[in-house]
């Protein structure tokens, strides 16, 4: 492994910007520098214009930090947490706020643009003022999780879009399980290569992650099967507590199983659960195999459901996830006891808020049941969707307009196409319910 500074080695950083006459600085929350030369007065967080920070330097910056903002004899002081998520980009956030997410530099700051000096401020108004910025690592308590695992689909890998781009730059090392793909030759040369087919290798990505490291983690074309290094690399990810999430586009359920350390395929899709407590415990018995089980639910059902898994197998490990590659990503890996006592089961949104349930592999089902098949075309290859989970989704109210833009979206098709074969399903669906 190469050239990544050890967790104790403490950067910084320096670099210049310059003033703008549309220059406000009077954002009480938010404080920004970005490298763009132009902007317009509505950017009341900007107090630098044509920075010329180098993105990837900056965003490999972690833990608590200051940042000093010079201009002349005037110098003010800024404390926040560099976030583990930043990516490439060309502006650095700073926000009041605790997460660290998004295009977030820095959280937790303890100023605002408003804050700052206002002479300081009118000396940026000038567009010959020079900026000097120096960002420093501070000692670190221990405490801090600083590594972060992006799960990258081999889809996605082999043609990213340029927010895939700019995260997989900006990482310590790429795992990648199978051959590397061609356009990461392009990615500088700090960035090590780790292959990932055994699990020696597997041993090597981990303890990368233990020490603070940012890995993006390559998925093989065969997804995440029983066994496979990869597996082990995301599910000891969650047991080291270090941030985890999917990276790059693709379907929501694609990305929710990617990053959810649980072997797929196989997978079970299941259908949308019925009204009760006890309808519900006997719907999951029947359904719920041994192997790996997503479902698609409201938020006002996600407690129910929780509560029937407990009862069955209060051990069984499960992923919730909320608004998967949304601005809002939230994913939470617990056991099913803990996730009832303690997860995320509130409403959120209202009644029309949805999550995504995936069941971690558990016990065969102990009643008398004919388990859910499989459906055959669920590989994140071609990111077809089963019949059977579309008709849940039109059982619980989804209009049919939105689903075929959303098949459109994901490569299911033509929306015309889509539309079609939805409205057939419902016709189906209305006709056994009648």
């Amino acid at each position: 492994m190469a050239t990544r500074p050890p967790a104790s080695a403490l950067r910084t950083i320096r670099f210049r910007a310059h003033g703008h006459r549309n220059l406000r600085a009077t954002h009480a929350k938010t404080l920004e520098i970005t490298r763009d030369r132009e902007v317009s007065a509505r950017g009341t967080c900007i107090v630098g214009v044509g920075a010329d920070f180098e993105p990837r330097e900056v965003a490999r910056l972690r833990g608590p930090i200051e940042m000093k903002l010079r201009v002349g004899d005037l110098e003010e002081r800024v404390r926040a947490t560099a976030t583990p998520w930043m990516a490439a980009r060309d502006t650095l956030i700073f926000r009041r706020s605790d997460e660290g997410r998004g295009r977030t530099f820095g959280f937790g700051t303890d100023k605002g643009a408003a804050d700052l000096d206002r002479e300081l401020v009118v000396r940026l108004r000038d567009p010959d003022a020079v900026l000097e910025v120096e960002i420093e690592e501070l000692p670190r308590s221990g405490a801090e999780r600083l590594g972060v695992l992006w799960v990258v689909g081999r889809n996605e890998a082999e043609d990213p879009n340029d927010e895939l781009r700019r995260v997989l730059i900006a990482v310590d090392s790429v795992a990648c399980a199978g051959p590397m793909p061609r356009w990461m030759g392009d990615l500088e040369p700090a960035v090590d290569r780790l292959p990932l087919d055994a699990e020696a290798q597997s041993e090597a990505v981990i303890e990368a992650l233990r020490d603070g490291a940012r890995v993006g983690l390559l998925l093989g074309a065969e997804g995440t099967p029983a066994g496979s290094p990869v597996l082990a690399v995301v599910h000891a990810a969650w047991e080291l507590e270090v941030g985890v999430a999917p990276a790059g586009v693709g379907p929501s359920w694609a990305r929710v199983l990617a990053a959810s350390g649980f072997a797929a395929p196989p997978v079970t899709w299941l259908p949308a659960p019925p009204r009760g407590r006890g309808a519900i415990r006997e719907w999951l018995a029947r359904h719920a195999t041994g192997e790996t089980a997503v479902v698609l639910l409201r938020e006002t059902q996600l407690a129910s459901v929780l509560a029937a898994v407990e009862a069955l197998e209060p051990d069984r490990m499960l992923l919730v996830a909320r608004d998967p590659g949304g601005r809002n990503e939230e994913l939470l890996r617990l056991p099913a006891g803990e996730a009832l006592r303690d997860g995320p089961h509130e409403e959120r949104g209202g009644s029309r808020g949805w999550v995504w349930l995936v069941l971690g592999p558990g016990a065969a089902p102990t009643r008398n049941a004919t388990p859910a098949a499989v459906p055959a075309d669920i590989r994140p290859s071609n990111a077809a969707v089963p019949d059977a989970f579309l008709e849940a989704l039109l059982a619980e109210g989804m209009p049919v307009k939105a689903l075929a833009r959303a098949l459109e979206r994901v490569g299911a098709g033509s929306r015309r196409e889509a539309y079609q074969h939805l409205l057939g399903l419902q016709r189906n669906t209305q006709e056994g319910d009648s």
